[in-house]
């Protein structure tokens, strides 16, 4: 009597089968990859993989999400108004143009933030993109960095 022999294993040597073991339910006709004829039906092992096409602005596409073009706007308006009140207040001539500088500094964050936004947010809407561009144009056009 040997134990651990699997049925139909013939041999005096209990680790060389003879004949090859089918347990039940086991389909022995489907190629393997060693034989003739696998490549027509392929495992689902060597399916090619998808790769994605590299697109440069999903680097940048984080750094355009709503809550930092909400942020960027905001410091910019800030630094526009501060320039505004410290020219306005201000009787001495370097202070006057301290005040020119804060809010020149404004004005070049918010029109950054808008054109960015509107170049790298391609998931936002055309007329939303196209309103991004207009307000940046237009705070350069009417209150300009000087």
């Amino acid at each position: 009597m040997m134990l651990g022999r699997p049925r139909g294993a013939e041999s005096s040597n209990p680790f060389i089968l003879s004949k090859p073991v089918v347990f039940r339910g086991e389909n022995t006709m489907q190629p393997t990859p060693m034989q003739p004829g696998a490549g027509a039906a392929q495992q689902p092992m060597y399916q090619p993989q998808y790769i994605a096409q590299h697109n440069p602005v999903d680097h940048i596409k984080p750094l355009a999400s709503d809550f930092l073009l909400a942020v960027g706007s905001i410091i910019g308006i800030f630094l526009m108004m501060l320039g505004t009140l410290i020219y306005g207040l201000s009787l001495h001539g370097d202070v006057y143009n301290l005040g020119k500088v804060i809010a020149a500094f404004g004005v070049f964050i918010v029109s950054v933030v808008l054109l960015m936004g509107a170049i790298v947010r391609v998931d936002a809407d055309k007329l939303v993109r196209f309103g991004y561009i207009i307000a940046a144009v237009a705070i350069l056009i009417w209150i300009g960095f000087w």
